[in-house]
């Protein structure tokens, strides 16, 4: 069922990303069977991951880069749009690979399960970006309705939703006010303009977490933490690792 309303939300989206989604997924599968059984692991794991990636380079930034050198790609299937989650999705299915690879995570052999695990409609959009060895695993728990975990759930989407449409998106209206009109700003201005559009950006991504971590909560599964703090940072290297964690 819930493999079912991950499909329909997704084909809402538009169904040609559908397909793209539903082949990344099938050629993950594929692969790692075939880790499973083969000794030429390192070889059947680059073969994987060029696939995968080449995929996501080609559909993202080969249109892009062909334009910088005059070349017409309208009318070609690069002239499309992006699949709406493309990196989160394929980045996913690279890092099951390699997990599997590593011996982390067995090689899935229930389709239905590796579908749910790599398209999980609450991350798949903008992340987080699971761990086979935790999702997964959770996705194969049988679960029972759990109050508390509604209650949590329920009341951590609120209040991403409060940070989003309260907080957020009035301080948008502030910095876009200076940043589209520049020449009518002095140098105050604009500096407080980036300091308003850093506290949206926040926002917008604590925002995003607590919704995804709050609907995941409702459905029964423990997303990892994909935020914690950053700003609080005490140099770039932790500032990366509490910025997108995943």
């Amino acid at each position: 069922m819930l493999l079912f309303i991950n499909v329909a939300f997704y084909v809402l989206l538009g169904l040609r990303f559908t397909v793209t989604l539903v082949a990344v997924i099938a050629a993950s599968y594929g692969f790692g069977l075939l880790l499973n059984k083969t000794k030429r692991k390192k070889l059947v794991l680059g073969l994987s991951v060029f696939v995968l990636a080449g995929v996501l380079i080609t559909m993202k930034y080969l249109g892009f880069a062909l334009s910088l050198f005059g070349v017409e790609t309208s009318g070609t299937f690069l002239s499309l749009a992006v699949p709406i989650g493309l990196s989160f999705y394929a980045l996913t299915c690279i890092g099951y690979l390699v997990d599997v690879y590593r011996g982390k995570t067995p090689a899935e052999k229930n389709f239905v399960d590796l579908s749910l695990f790599v398209g999980l409609f609450v991350q798949i959009m903008s992340g987080p970006i699971p761990r086979s060895y935790e999702l997964l695993a959770q996705v194969k728990q049988s679960r029972d309705f759990d109050y508390e975990r509604l209650k949590r759930g329920f009341i951590r989407i609120v209040f991403g939703l409060f940070t989003k449409l309260v907080v957020a998106d009035n301080l948008a209206v502030s910095a876009n006010h200076y940043f589209d009109n520049p020449v009518d700003a002095n140098s105050y201005n604009l500096i407080l303009a980036a300091v308003i559009y850093g506290i949206q950006i926040y926002c917008d991504f604590r925002a995003y977490s607590d919704i995804v971590l709050g609907a995941g909560e409702i459905l029964g599964f423990t997303l990892m933490e994909n935020f914690k703090a950053p700003y609080l940072s005490s140099n770039m290297r932790e500032f990366w690792r509490r910025w997108h964690i995943s």
